[in-house]
């Protein structure tokens, strides 16, 4: 076992500091004054796997910055970063500090060979907590955890599953309130241990490859991500449609039941925006074919369902047919498209379809080639791609590691091609489907992927199971999802596989109907998935739920805004914010997440009537009727079925529009922003929206800012109009409905007036027995004035007194 040892030489290059060790050579090069890459190859090692990932890293080195040495005894201190960096000159071990000499990280035994295997050991502080690494099982602080990176099939994965469909290798750590990331960009099967089995040390390793790491810091976990995201890229803004509601299962067919699921939806007053098309759409399960019998005219059926205002959203699997009668199959052999083995003849494997061949998507030509098929589907009306089964997957679980990887001409093996062949899928086929979609914004849906993947597609957790701990579980996933630089994710609303009972169904969706992805799905032969299968009250739990979600679509949109440009997680996890308190990071209360800045979600089980959540420090209110909270503490709180536990921050602003029944339809042009009042409060919010094209939207942003009994509104447009006419500011406080006794807009009196509002509507009493009153206490009584939109091109301020 080898490290990188005595240091006998050091240059600076701009940039760029390149030392010689006596086994192996270190270099770090900056890429911003946050950012720092660290990469070591060993000396007269022939391995020719030791090379740079060309697929998650976009951003470029940083040509205006400097790196400088200065030798301080026995290390070299490097200067030109916002932190500082000590390299010890007996074996290459690096330190970072802040600029006041507070250490961040450490190296213990720093980085190490053994055989190929390559790792960087860090030294492990009794206090530090782990985040990160996207679709992982357990809890969301990963300490005395250990999982490994290998993007594999896991139908109805447990608890206990290390490795699931995706890797995302980059973590944040929290030492001593000091925050920082590492993005270890090796593609190969690797490891990340957070204290598991040992109390010294953190580390991160892979099979074989280069050690090829970014250090990242910042003064909080939204500052790092935002580096994060110039790094690896933004999530692209998504069409309107794809936060709404979406149905799925495995399968609905023939076309007649698509026009009864979209015409019972209706029916039913839910609100749902996409319809799936899986794998029973297909000939003879080929991928870009329509089962004739059953799809005999799919455009007239699309165009239908448009009418009804859904979209349409397709599986498109790798495993492409052995078929010479199949058009496909043999351009895809014509243009040698396919992963091979050493030979050069395609490897071939069982999946749906039968013997099947696989698109190598590390290869520019097979991209392109995949990308030019999706022109037909979205001439049919199709709207949105679902990639599945791209870890590959295929019979046997077994894909051998002697298959060649193109990887851009310099090629590889399945051993460092697999964990990015479904990134690079979902890559060319976000590119196919911008190219064919006439300045439209694509959908595309991956379950593989890689860091970087939120480019180019949404994601969700795969073949989850019907149960409490799935859904919980669950939560926590998307939530370390978005602490991983991925915010577009969900899960099968009620559990994929298993027969879940009326109440987790009720539960799980009113949990999703806060998650950025929101998508029923079930499997065949088995229980349907749509809201009304479950019984009357259920419809109507979901159909409350459903209208909230839509209510809250000036939120929701805004916040992928936000996570677009600074790379935040739209669900995210409360050590963002309130880091530094203990119960936080607590078991207990990991599954709650913010919805934003300001909207607490607390996830319980569905058979808890009564739970436990806690509330950070500050004022809280009950989202639902109102009544005040003190945070920093715990709280029972009533949790039946009807009504999930959410809670609103003193100083959030929540911005509403009226009820619709898809993302197409029109408000009534009223944009809701209910205000939280408190003492010494302030809160900030920009509701943004645009005209949804792919290239150079026009858009407008309306910019607030909440500080004590003051409001501060201004509009910003670039050509774009605020589709709301009339703004109307409700107020929420401590002192009961009628706290606010006078309002002023700039200086001029205004009437307040009063209305009547329920979040939720009361469920039905089907049954004598049902509690009298169940939600019937919700009722609100809010005073609020009406700003007209027209007037806010300047700033304009609302004052109050209460």
């Amino acid at each position: 076992m080898k490290g990188i040892g005595t240091i006998k030489e050091i240059k600076e290059n701009q940039q760029r500091i390149t030392a010689s060790g006596e086994h192996a050579d270190l270099q770090l090069v900056r890429y911003s004054d946050y950012v720092l890459r660290v990469t070591a190859r060993q000396q007269r090692v022939q391995n020719p796997t030791s090379k740079a990932n060309p697929y998650a890293v976009i951003q470029s080195e940083d040509m205006h910055g400097e790196l400088s040495f200065e030798k301080q005894g026995n290390h070299y201190q490097i200067s030109g970063m916002k932190f500082r960096v000590q390299m010890e000159i007996d074996n290459g071990r690096l330190t970072f500090s802040t600029l006041d000499d507070r250490v961040i990280n450490a190296d213990d035994f720093g980085i190490l060979w053994n055989g190929e295997e390559v790792g960087c050991y860090k030294k492990i502080h009794a206090e530090e907590r782990f985040v990160g690494l996207g679709e992982k099982t357990g809890h969301l602080n990963r300490r005395q955890t250990a999982f490994s990176n290998w993007n594999t099939d896991y139908l109805g994965y447990p608890e206990s599953a290390r490795e699931l469909y995706s890797t995302i290798p980059f973590y944040m750590g929290c030492n001593n309130g000091l925050w920082y990331g590492i993005f270890f960009d090796n593609t190969h099967r690797s490891k990340f241990n957070f204290g598991a089995s040992n109390h010294r040390f953190a580390y991160f390793s892979a099979e074989a490859g280069l050690m090829d790491y970014y250090f990242i810091h910042g003064d909080s976990p939204a500052a790092i991500l935002s580096e994060y995201k110039n790094l690896t890229g933004a999530t692209p803004m998504p069409p309107k449609w794809a936060l709404g509601l979406q149905q799925c299962r495995y399968s609905y067919y023939p076309d007649t039941e698509f026009i009864r699921l979209a015409q019972t939806y209706r029916e039913k007053d839910i609100p749902c925006d996409v319809l799936y098309y899986d794998i029973h759409y297909m000939d003879e399960y080929k991928v870009f074919t329509w089962d004739k019998n059953r799809f005999p005219n799919p455009k007239r059926l699309n165009q239908e369902l448009k009418d009804l205002g859904f979209h349409t959203v397709t599986i498109v699997d790798p495993g492409i047919k052995e078929d010479d009668n199949y058009p496909i199959h043999t351009q895809g052999k014509e243009g040698n498209v396919y992963l091979t083995y050493p030979d050069g003849s395609p490897w071939t494997a069982d999946v749906w379809p039968g013997k099947s061949s696989f698109p190598d998507y590390t290869k520019p030509l097979a991209r392109s080639w995949w990308a030019s098929q999706f022109a037909q589907l979205t001439q049919d009306g199709v709207a949105g791609f679902w990639n599945d089964m791209n870890e590959p997957a295929s019979w046997g679980q077994d894909t051998p590691n002697i298959v060649q990887f193109d990887w851009e001409g310099e090629g590889t093996s399945h051993k460092e091609g697999r964990n990015v062949y479904g990134m690079q899928m979902s890559r060319a086929t976000y590119e196919g489907a911008r190219k064919a979609s006439n300045g439209e914004r694509p959908f595309i849906l991956t379950r593989a992927t890689y860091a970087g993947g939120q480019r180019f597609a949404a994601k969700w957790t795969g073949d989850n199971v019907a149960s409490n701990e799935h859904m919980l579980m669950g939560s926590r996933m998307i939530t370390s999802l978005g602490l991983s630089g991925f915010p577009f994710s969900g899960y099968d609303v009620g559990g994929f596989m298993g027969e879940g009972d009326k109440e987790l169904f009720a539960r799980w969706f009113s949990i999703a109907a806060f998650s950025p992805f929101f998508r029923c799905h079930k499997m065949i032969n088995s229980n349907s998935a749509e809201p009304w299968t479950y019984g009357e009250e259920v419809t109507e739990i979901a159909r409350n739920y459903a209208k909230l979600r839509y209510r809250l679509m000036p939120l929701l949109y805004s916040l992928f805004y936000e996570a677009h440009t600074k790379g935040m997680p739209i669900q995210r996890s409360l050590c963002m914010q309130y880091g530094q308190e203990e119960e936080v990071w607590s078991q207990a209360y990991d599954s709650q997440f913010m919805l934003g800045d300001d909207l607490l979600i607390c996830p319980v089980p569905s058979d808890q009537t009564i739970s436990k959540v806690y509330l950070p420090k500050g004022d809280w209110f009950d989202f639902y009727s109102d009544k005040h909270y003190t945070g920093g503490q715990a709280h029972l709180i009533e949790s039946p079925l009807h009504r999930l536990p959410v809670f609103v921050r003193a100083g959030g602003i929540l911005p509403m529009q009226s009820n619709i029944a898809h993302t197409g339809e029109d408000h009534d042009g009223i944009l809701r922003l209910h205000i939280y009042l408190g003492d010494n409060i302030k809160g900030s919010l920009i509701v943004y929206d645009d005209d949804e094209k792919l290239e150079h939207p026009k858009s407008v942003s309306l910019n607030l800012s909440l500080y004590g009994n003051t409001l501060s509104m201004a509009k910003e447009s670039n050509g774009h109009s605020l589709s709301f006419k009339t703004i109307r500011l409700y107020w929420h406080g401590k002192k009961g409905q009628a706290g606010v006794q006078g309002c002023t807009i700039d200086g001029k009196a205004q009437s307040i007036k009063r209305e009547n509002l329920q979040h939720l509507l009361p469920i039905s009493n089907f049954d004598p027995f049902y509690k009298d009153g169940d939600g019937k206490n919700d009722m609100l009584d809010l005073p609020y004035i009406d700003i007209p939109s027209k007037g806010l091109d300047k700033e304009v301020s609302v004052t109050w007194e209460d």
